[in-house]
């Protein structure tokens, strides 16, 4: 749908959108960031760089467990965004025809 003023929304086109983040938090959701930094705290067991790894390790598992929650959340507001603007859509079509045609060309 679109007007003269340029604004319009395609249900269709946020649906895809929803689609496509569900698969990217899909990917990022299988992605294990932390395990080259695991494979440091086994070499090097005590050291200071062993405990940083564990360190960046955690903040990382839990950046991508965040953004993959995220995109998620995003992904359903997209699809209920579409749903609403075909319901109000038909809910205002719906009262425009129960009222007839008031465009005067159709008289």
């Amino acid at each position: 749908m679109s007007n003269d003023a340029g604004f319009g929304v395609r249900p269709p086109a946020l649906r895809d959108a929803a689609g496509a983040i569900a698969r990217a938090a899909e990917r990022v959701g299988a992605l294990e960031p932390a395990s080259a930094l695991n494979r440091i705290e086994r070499a090097m067991p005590g050291s200071a760089s062993a405990a940083a790894a564990r360190d960046l390790a955690r903040v990382w598992r839990k950046g991508y467990a965040e953004w993959e929650a995220a995109a998620r959340r995003h992904g359903v507001a997209l699809r209920a965004g579409a749903d609403d603007y075909e319901a109000v859509d038909a809910r205002a079509a719906a009262r425009l025809e129960s009222r007839g045609s008031r465009d005067p060309l159709d008289r």
